[in-house]
């Protein structure tokens, strides 16, 4: 039998207390040119009316689902988990409920796949800053990064992609058993790229104009909250336990080791702490010893103490006695550098 000329693409959506946002999201998808697809979305226990809000999406159109997450624990993970699930498209795109797909990103992304049977997904580009629309703020590619190897970048914190940016096959990620980790609280994309990466998906970016738009707003920040609280680190150290073993590339996971590291040292962490990130950081042939572990939190003491000169003495002793990569962690030159005009996302404007 042969395959609908325009397949069902599902778009997973997990949400928690968006009344004020979710509907900016949804009317987006109504706007697509192409309109073959079904919209999951899974509560995680709103208290304000969230529910509501999409029901009455739901009552106006049939493709527009909502679901209450009945699986545990609590969080965006299960909640996609679920959504995976409900879905039945051919294709998948995983958005926030904040999230925005300009008129044209369903159509060019399907059309993509539909030509290149032999991808697993391909990825759009995108565009983050404030909606809606501030010709007065400044507007940035999410990432310039078009190169095939991507997971150093991904364990640099430095995302080639985001949630939004991805379209995948669902035949794919169903045969390679590949789901969100519902262990994670932070950077639960970031692993759920690495995974995919990681089991041998194939991809390609899309080229052209941004597809997508990553919203900023003042609507509360999930991903703040954690960084502020500290969760980030823990959750970092999880995915470096997660992954050291696993990859055939050790040298990829160096940059997140490091960065661990850096992050335990400014934490007043016992130096005996460090041993598992030490035997990481070695087994990706990382140069490095004992000194210069004593010298760099020396150097980062130095910084919080805003000791005159003391920096530039400490620098120099690690560089000297062999230390330097502890001290380089690579640069970011391309997640959210480039600049976009915002005159240009005049034309994008979204109905209300």
């Amino acid at each position: 039998m042969d395959q609908p000329k325009t397949p069902l693409v599902s778009i997973i959506i997990p949400v928690f207390n968006r009344a004020k946002l979710i509907h900016n999201t949804l009317n987006s998808l109504l706007a697509q040119n192409y309109q073959n697809w079904e919209c999951i979305v899974v509560d995680d226990g709103s208290t304000d009316n969230t529910v509501e809000v999409v029901s009455e999406f739901q009552n106006k159109d049939i493709r527009i689902q909502i679901h209450i997450r009945n699986e545990t624990p609590k969080g965006a993970p299960t909640c996609r988990n679920i959504g995976l699930k409900k879905s039945i498209g051919k294709y998948i795109i995983f958005l926030d409920s904040d999230d925005l797909l300009f008129s044209y990103a369903l159509e060019s992304r399907i059309c993509f796949l539909e030509q290149n049977s032999h991808l697993d997904f391909c990825v759009s580009s995108g565009i983050r800053g404030d909606y809606p629309l501030n010709l007065q703020s400044k507007y940035y590619f999410i990432s310039t990064y078009q190169n095939q190897d991507v997971l150093t970048e991904f364990f640099n914190i430095t995302p080639p992609w985001v949630c939004l940016n991805p379209t995948y096959r669902r035949t794919t990620l169903l045969e390679k058993n590949i789901s969100w980790d519902t262990n994670l609280k932070g950077f639960q994309d970031i692993d759920f790229h690495v995974h995919t990466i990681s089991k041998g998906l194939k991809f390609e970016y899309l080229k052209g104009e941004p597809d997508c738009w990553w919203t900023a707003h003042n609507n509360g920040n999930i991903g703040k909250e954690l960084g502020k609280n500290g969760i980030h680190h823990t959750q970092k150290l999880y995915i470096l336990n997660k992954y050291k073993d696993r990859l055939i590339d050790t040298q990829a996971i160096r940059p997140l080791a490091l960065r661990i590291l850096n992050e335990s040292i400014d934490n007043s962490s016992p130096i005996a702490m460090f041993k598992p990130t030490f035997e990481i950081l070695r087994k990706s042939r990382a140069k490095f010893n004992t000194i210069g572990i004593y010298l760099l939190k020396g150097y980062r003491m130095s910084f919080r103490y805003k000791i005159p000169v003391l920096p530039r003495i400490i620098k120099t002793l690690i560089i000297w006695t062999g230390n330097t990569e502890l001290i380089e962690l690579k640069p970011n030159h391309h997640f959210i550098k480039k600049e976009y005009p915002a005159k240009r996302l005049t034309k994008y404007i979204l109905p209300s």
